[in-house]
């Protein structure tokens, strides 16, 4: 009865696991942050004819 209890009340897992989520969650971020960037890459390629304009820098702006 004494393991379970002192199981549930571990603090030290608690956090490791909630900084693992964490990670995860950092992790997540930066690949949809670069998945972005080459997705606006191929956009502006497709649809712009002037490469250096206003709507490429401001999205660029809003996925940094």
């Amino acid at each position: 009865m004494k393991d379970e209890f002192e199981h549930m009340v571990n603090w030290k897992r608690v956090f490791e696991q909630i900084w693992q989520q964490i990670r995860w969650l950092i992790s997540y971020g930066q690949i949809n942050e670069l998945a972005l960037k080459k997705i606006l890459k191929k956009f502006v390629k497709n649809f712009f004819a002037i490469k250096d304009n206003t709507i490429k820098v401001r999205l660029g702006q809003i996925i940094d």
